[in-house]
């Protein structure tokens, strides 16, 4: 990242923006691929279309995301709501 900042747009959201040497492709890729997505982050089913849900599979919770706005090598963006798992 060359270059990252902070948005707070509400009380109970945060944006981040940040420049990316590699191809947006590339990028979209790590960041729409289960297996790459996983490589870095978590087990995941994602399916970049909007409106579409799929989840983290973290060790103490599951997070469970929805897909908000996509367009191909150029946005993503998605909620997330983390769970608990029982017990933790």
């Amino acid at each position: 990242m060359t270059d990252e900042k902070q948005v707070q747009t509400s009380t109970d959201s945060l944006a981040f923006e940040c420049e990316l040497p590699d191809p947006p492709e590339k990028v979209w890729r790590a960041l729409t691929e289960p297996r790459l997505l996983a490589a870095w982050l978590m087990p995941n089913d994602i399916e970049p279309e909007i409106g579409s849900r799929f989840a983290f599979a973290g060790p103490d919770a599951r997070i469970d995301c929805e897909i908000l706005e996509a367009e191909p090598g150029r946005l993503l963006r998605y909620s997330w709501r983390e769970r608990p798992r029982p017990g933790t």
